[in-house]
């Protein structure tokens, strides 16, 4: 009779023990208001007009920012084209200087704004109305980022900058193009486009890896200097020109002076 009863009971018990963690339902409402499970958790606040071109605010339930996803544009290496092709990914900044940036996030949703809220929660982001401070440590370092403010964004005249420049100094590293791209090392630090517009005048415009234009650049035959104009403070600038390293030369240049 014992026997019978804990056959009877077995099923039951690896059921239990078998049992999946229920998914936690994410909705966002028109107002931002992103529920779990039917529970008010935060609000994601679109900054534009077009989704999929908008920067996006979390907010706790006292609307105090706490994140902020910005839209970037880069170029990510492609094995099955062979090349480089352009990508879109958001740049997170937490209310603690904490950064990283986000990639693949469409893969939770069709919808950006629910990918994105999908993100925060997948990763607790969020907890008592407040940054989860534990959880952003490991989501920073699992998608490579740093805890601490990044210095770019608040000492360069761009905030697309592909490279930290927490010492300018220190940017002797390999500058070289193929292209049209521009590479620090193996990373891509822009673009360029080169033009000569006859046989004695050559215009280089250089881009950020954001594709923002960072620079106008000329070069007339004879002159022994770049003749360069800054796009984002329009300042006018000269840099010694060398025939042997020209581009490497200007490239460095804007590097250093943060406006790649």
């Amino acid at each position: 009779m014992r026997f019978l009863i804990i056959l009877l009971l077995f099923p039951f018990c690896v059921s239990a023990q078998t049992k999946p963690v229920a998914k936690r339902g994410v909705d966002v409402d028109k107002k931002g208001m992103v529920t779990v499970n039917g529970k008010k958790a935060f609000y994601m606040i679109s900054k534009s007009s077009v989704p999929w071109e908008s920067d996006y605010a979390v907010e706790n339930l006292q609307h105090q920012q706490v994140a902020y996803f910005k839209l970037a544009k880069g170029y990510r290496y492609a094995n099955n084209i062979k090349s480089h092709q352009e990508v879109e990914y958001y740049k997170v900044t937490f209310n603690n200087g904490a950064h990283c940036d986000v990639r693949d996030y469409m893969k939770n949703s069709n919808s950006i704004i629910k990918s994105l809220a999908m993100v925060v929660v997948k990763a607790n982001l969020i907890k008592d109305d407040k940054i989860n401070e534990e959880a952003v440590k490991k989501f920073v370092s699992n998608n490579s980022g740093f805890t601490t403010p990044d210095k770019a964004d608040t000492t360069s005249a761009l905030s697309d900058s592909a490279i930290p420049h927490s010492d300018t100094d220190s940017l002797n590293g390999n500058i070289s193009t193929k292209d049209g791209f521009i590479y620090y090392e193996q990373q891509i630090i822009g673009t360029f486009k080169q033009s000569d517009i006859d046989t004695d005048l050559v215009s280089v415009l250089v881009y950020s890896v954001n594709k923002n234009r960072v620079a106008e650049v000329i070069h007339e035959s004879g002159d022994k200097e770049w003749k360069i104009v800054t796009i984002v403070d329009q300042k006018r600038q000269t840099l010694p020109y060398n025939d042997v390293t020209a581009m490497s030369d200007l490239f460095r240049y804007l590097l250093k002076k943060k406006y790649l």
